[in-house]
């Protein structure tokens, strides 16, 4: 297994996975990381002439956010005939079998979604609210010292 560094996430390996499988992710999906994969979907023919265009390419992104998410990783599955396919990724993205593409672009695509309101309030509940008493040198905190016979505040 890849120990986890800064800023990266090792994923669950899929069920069919074999043992030695894995597979490591940035931890944020940046507003330049999905424009990186936009500007690979589009080109510019004959730009810089009346006759510019743009072209489109059609179909999936997920191969490009493998690419682009995946700081390292092996997937290796059995075959019907026997044989392990092994795939290292990310630069061999588009060698993955479908299932594996998609399983691990919807794993990116989960680690990344925003916090739910709740979500946000369970991580910080102390953050979200005003202090209980403002400190001062006319309200000093109240300590408490106690024993088995009496209190002193």
């Amino acid at each position: 297994m890849v120990e986890n560094t800064d800023n990266t996430i090792p994923l669950v390996n899929a069920p069919h996975w074999l043992n030695h499988s894995h597979v490591l992710i940035k931890e944020d999906y940046l507003a330049e990381d999905e424009e990186w994969i936009a500007n690979q979907t589009t080109k510019i023919v004959n730009q810089g002439t009346q006759n510019a265009q743009v072209e489109i390419k059609a179909g999936s992104t997920n191969i490009l956010l493998v690419k682009r998410m995946v700081v390292s990783g092996v997937v290796a599955v059995n075959r019907a005939n026997g044989r392990v396919k092994t795939v290292n990724l990310p630069q061999e993205a588009a060698q993955l079998l479908a299932p594996d593409l998609a399983y691990i672009a919807a794993q990116i695509n989960q680690y990344n979604q925003p916090m739910t309101q709740e979500q946000q309030s369970d991580f910080l509940p102390s953050a979200n609210g005003p202090s209980l008493t403002p400190l001062s040198p006319m309200n000093p905190p109240q300590i408490s010292i106690s024993d088995a016979s009496s209190t002193v505040s």
